[in-house]
């Protein structure tokens, strides 16, 4: 009789043990596969967060996101990905992390480490440029210095000279020279610019000579690259906008370096002119008209 109960209570017991186990939960796997642990992003960016999360015995039921440990979003649909905008952030070093849960109570998590920064690294040569948001744009802080066979020139076919203040390219050229993400602002998105620095909607329309400081605001101060009296400059805006001249095609006549600054636009004015933006060094202004599609000018792109 007490080997009859003692085969029950081990039969109980190991039906006991069988069930827990049966009923155990394994927690969901979770990887954060973008963007990669120690990745540079330039601010303003808006961030992919990708997610791969798997449970072999359950449901993966939602995903959570975390910025620097704060809570910032979910999915809970396949494939699992966050969009994390960085307009507002300062310059540093963030967390992400990634928590994933079961319809069990299962969980796991993921994190990595990236670098928010104000500078953009061209793949096309290696070439890092200072970034500057002004309003809601995003310019680069240097003249483009990208080379390009036919449409580019070196003012005085110095490469002293582009290596300080930046190529010159011909409009057709200039339309494309910008990197992936970035481009050529057109006429408006310069008088975004300008209206955000202090002109007027009526005055932003004008041709020639407007803005009082508006050029000041954007142009180098000093004289380090400037000619004096480099009138009104306080770069206040950080565009830090460099006299890098301008080629005449018609004989090709270098002219104004350290004296004038000259930026196309993407905006045509008609089949042989565009629109371009012109700061001196004896004016606070910025001026505005249009130039022969085939004279050579800088590029400050601004980002897509």
């Amino acid at each position: 009789m007490k080997l009859i109960n003692l085969f029950l209570i081990i039969s109980i017991f190991c039906l006991y043990s069988c069930t827990e186990d049966d009923n155990s939960n394994n927690p969901p796997t979770c990887k954060i596969t973008s963007p990669d642990n120690g990745q540079t992003i330039l601010i303003g960016d808006v961030v992919d967060i990708f997610v791969d999360a798997e449970d072999n015995d359950s449901k993966i039921t939602e995903i959570r996101y975390y910025i620097n440990d704060n809570g910032v979003g979910s999915s809970t649909v396949f494939p699992y990905k966050f969009q994390w905008n960085t307009n507002a952030l300062a310059v540093g070093n963030y967390k992400i992390k990634a928590k994933a849960f079961d319809d069990e109570g299962g969980s796991a998590s993921d994190e990595i480490d990236v670098i928010i920064n104000n500078s953009f690294t061209d793949v096309r040569d290696d070439k890092t440029y200072s970034v500057v948001k002004i309003g809601e744009q995003y310019w680069m802080a240097e003249n483009l210095n990208y080379n390009i066979n036919t449409g580019s020139w070196d003012y005085d076919y110095s490469a002293d000279n582009s290596n300080a203040y930046g190529k010159l390219y011909n409009w057709t050229t200039a339309c494309d020279a910008c990197p992936d993400g970035w481009h050529l602002p057109s006429d408006n998105e310069w008088k975004t610019l300008e209206v955000f620095l202090g002109m007027t909607q009526t005055e932003v329309e004008y041709y020639g000579w407007r803005g009082n400081d508006v050029g000041g605001k954007l142009k180098e101060s000093g004289s380090d690259h400037w000619s004096s009296p480099n009138y009104g400059a306080s770069n206040s805006s950080d565009f830090n906008a460099l006299p890098s001249g301008a080629m005449d095609d018609y004989d090709y006549f270098f002219y104004d370096l350290t004296f004038g600054a000259y930026y196309w636009t993407s905006t045509g004015e008609s089949s042989s002119y565009a629109y371009y933006r012109y700061l001196s060094y004896d004016n606070s202004g910025i001026f505005r008209s249009y130039k022969d599609k085939n004279d050579a000018l800088s590029v400050r792109c601004v980002k897509d």
